[in-house]
């Protein structure tokens, strides 16, 4: 079985258990504050804040 892996060069390895680094809390807690920042501009009217999706596409178009 092992040869015919290799042979059909496929790789065997096991899994890991945990990541291998922990992800940094730093830019999320960044992101968190500029939220809460853009929020607060918006509860007073000096902006509109407009929530999209990853890529910035949402479904629904922004000029009719």
């Amino acid at each position: 079985m092992q040869r015919l892996l290799h042979k059909n060069r496929y790789v065997w390895q096991r899994m890991r258990q945990a990541p291998a680094k922990a992800p940094e809390p730093h830019p999320d807690a960044r992101r968190k504050v500029c939220r809460q920042s853009l929020q607060q501009h918006a509860a007073m009217d000096e902006c509109d804040l407009w929530y999209v999706d990853g890529p910035g596409f949402g479904f629904t178009p922004g000029m009719p």
